[in-house]
């Protein structure tokens, strides 16, 4: 598995990765013990991508909504199997995530139902899971997420059982929306309004409806998370969104800026270094530069925080955060 700084490329990642966002699917008939609808939002999302912080918070997060309290050993048995997954989920170390792929190999990649078209962190009726407990392993003798069976567990239903819904992820009857970029930016300048009135929870509904209307689309995806810097709040939501914003489109460095404070906020500066590394790749701006020079400085690589400072100056010695960064630098050599 390669990783390049948070984003892990697996074999048929790109499969789903390319369905991020909202859209409808048809589950009726799937299996006989839920009475699924045959049109249901679905939010796709790339788990495997995002932080390793953030898939702990995603684990817990899908506990609550399951009333199951994280870490009980009363949990989640699945059809064909004949034990529990994992007979200690007490512990948070070493991965032993509740049943998720970082201990038994069960991978969600979608929220479905009511709620879902607010994606993570929202209330919904249930999820999707790759199933990769047989031993699966990411070796060359597999193609990747195409393999795995797809399974379901169901929010609202009492019944707690993970039970089988397709044979693999292509077999899933998903119907993409249709993409209208002028109308989702038309809906995210009204959103933008509201953001700006102070209005934030409308603002946030604007966003997801831009996202409906075009799911490819990284602006809304990216604006979603700036609410969370603007009231510090929604925490979760706004990481996911921000790293969501250049999962759709992997050269939108505004998303990889606003993602990479949160690494950072953490004391990461390993991994917010690595982002930024890559949004200078991109796009060789001064802000860039600095936001790059300011997260060594931070983590005590004074000789690199120069470096990239002196980057940033041949491009724009006036730009604000250079200047900023050219203070701290002046400070510490005093």
């Amino acid at each position: 598995m390669k990783e390049i700084g948070e984003i892990k490329e697996v074999k048929g990642i790109e499969e789903i990765r390319k369905h991020i966002g909202i859209h409808q699917i048809n589950l009726a008939g799937t299996n006989k013990e839920l009475e699924l609808q045959d049109a249901m939002p679905i939010f796709i999302f790339d788990y495997l991508s995002m932080s390793k912080p953030l898939r702990t918070r995603l684990a817990i997060h899908t506990c609550e909504l399951s009333g199951n309290k994280f870490g009980s050993l009363d949990m989640i048995w699945v059809d064909g199997y004949d034990k529990i997954l994992k007979e200690d989920l007490s512990s948070l170390e070493n991965d032993s995530n509740f049943w998720f792929w970082d201990s038994n190999g069960l991978i969600p990649f979608a929220y479905i139902g009511k709620g879902a078209e607010k994606g993570p962190f929202s209330e919904h009726e249930g999820v999707l899971f790759l199933d990769a407990t047989n031993n699966f392993r990411f070796e060359e003798n597999h193609t990747g997420f195409e393999d795995m069976p797809i399974v379901l567990f169901h929010v609202e239903k009492d019944n707690e059982k993970l039970v089988p819904i397709a044979d693999n992820f292509k077999a899933l009857k998903i119907v993409k929306n249709k993409t209208d970029r002028q109308l989702s930016e038309q809906i995210k300048q009204e959103g933008n309004a509201l953001f700006g009135e102070g209005d934030f929870e409308a603002a946030a509904e604007k966003f997801y409806e831009a996202i409906q209307a075009d799911y490819t689309n990284p602006n809304p995806y990216n604006n979603l998370g700036m609410i969370s810097q603007a009231t510090r709040d929604y925490w979760d939501r706004g990481e996911t969104f921000f790293q969501l914003s250049f999962l759709v489109d992997p050269k939108y460095t505004d998303g990889m800026r606003g993602y990479s404070g949160f690494p950072a906020s953490r004391g990461d500066f390993e991994g917010a270094i690595k982002i930024m590394t890559k949004c200078v790749e991109i796009e060789k701006s001064a802000l860039n530069y600095a936001i790059l020079s300011r997260f060594y400085l931070d983590s005590g690589d004074i000789e690199n925080a120069k470096k990239f400072y002196k980057e940033g100056a041949q491009i724009d010695p006036n730009h604000p955060k250079l200047l900023e960064v050219e203070e701290s630098l002046e400070e510490h050599s005093f």
